[in-house]
């Protein structure tokens, strides 16, 4: 069917122009510096003017500095997994230049892959998005209370609704549902970053199907699609090469660090408790229990330099942590003694005041 261009972007504008909302987390803009620089696609432009609102590309903007980071010469030598900070306190503002655009670049792909699992963020497909999030967000929120638990999104839903409002919110870095013991959420994160950790370092291929893969967490959470591939979840309708899947997974790391940062999705604190000396988790949030739209403005860039002032520490930042998972992944580091425990004791590390999922703070 074919559609009439001007009614089709008023209503991908006006779908659009809903994003910073519908999103709990930092934000991302899959059309800020689309192909190779400037300030962005002319959808993304008009989209500006008609909701009078920037859309940040917080997100993509944490990802190149943390490149920047890991890429320094200066830093060559230095220890990923270390106790002391790699990288400069304040955010780079400037594009990368001389890389392709965030659409031809595998590891901004991967940092969207979290948010938009089904890929519609790559051509048409943003209204579709802003629908099923609604759709998701109805589910959850309004019928999840029904005396048969077949509303609860689960395995049988679409990816999108399950990493939001479902099974996967581990994918933000949060509680799939109030009173989840923090433990327990810690569990699923490890567990998704070994998975994306082993394919980004090619130690799991990308025709490897999930039936085969031996790691409890993809089990648990893809019983329903064992003839699923490796390319298949991470890239189902776009990819770039055989190759870029490595990327890919390595973005959807990072982004699970950079949500685990913001305000609306969990409490940490800096100072040294018993067996966390470098800061932790004092609470994970849960979408269920949340509303996004009292979080919205602390998921902005704004709000993201103003707490790479003021709140984060050296050590631990958006900025510093994917750095770090990108210098880690290059440099092929081991898994069992290197990774995972800098992942468990250090930057997601659960202290022994951490509380049950709840709702989070707003400021």
């Amino acid at each position: 069917m074919r559609f009439r261009k001007p009614l089709f972007l008023a209503g991908a504008t006006c779908a659009l122009a809903l994003l910073p909302t519908a999103l709990g987390a930092f934000l991302a803009n899959p059309l800020m510096d689309r192909y190779h620089g400037g300030t962005g696609h002319g959808l993304f432009r008009l989209i500006r003017d008609v909701a009078g609102k920037e859309l940040d590309s917080v997100h993509e903007d944490i990802t190149h500095a943390a490149l920047s980071c890991a890429e320094d010469p200066r830093n060559a030598g230095k220890d990923p997994a270390g106790a002391e900070p790699i990288c400069s306190d304040t955010v780079v503002a400037e594009r990368r230049r001389g890389m392709p655009g965030n659409w031809g670049n595998p590891l901004i792909r991967g940092v969207w892959w979290n948010d938009d699992p089904n890929q519609l963020f790559y051509v048409v497909g943003y209204p579709t998005w802003i629908i099923w999030m609604n759709d998701a967000k109805r589910i959850a929120l309004e019928d999840r209370n029904l005396p048969s638990e077949s509303r609860r999104i689960n395995s049988t839903y679409k990816m999108q609704y399950r990493s939001h409002y479902g099974d996967l919110q581990f994918l933000h870095a949060q509680a799939n549902d109030a009173g989840e013991a923090p433990s327990v959420t810690q569990g699923k994160i490890l567990g998704w970053m070994e998975f994306a950790y082993r394919v980004a370092i090619g130690e799991i291929p990308p025709e490897r199907l999930l039936g085969e893969i031996d790691l409890s967490l993809v089990r648990a959470s893809f019983e329903r699609q064992p003839g699923w591939t490796v390319n298949r979840l991470l890239a189902p309708k776009y990819r770039l090469n055989r190759d870029s899947i490595r990327d890919v997974a390595l973005g959807s790391m990072l982004h699970v660090v950079q949500d685990s940062f913001a305000v609306g999705h969990n409490r940490r604190a800096y100072d040294a408790v018993g067996n966390c000396p470098h800061g932790r988790i004092v609470q994970f949030t849960s979408y269920l229990v949340q509303d996004p739209d009292r979080h919205a403005e602390q998921d902005t860039r704004a709000a993201l330099l103003e707490n790479m002032r003021s709140r984060y520490s050296r050590l631990h930042n958006p900025v510093e942590a994917s750095a770090r998972l990108i210098m880690l992944a290059r440099g092929r580091a081991d898994w069992t003694t290197q990774v995972e425990p800098y992942l468990r004791n250090n930057l997601f590390c659960v202290g022994p005041d951490a509380e049950a999922s709840g709702a989070g703070e707003t400021g």
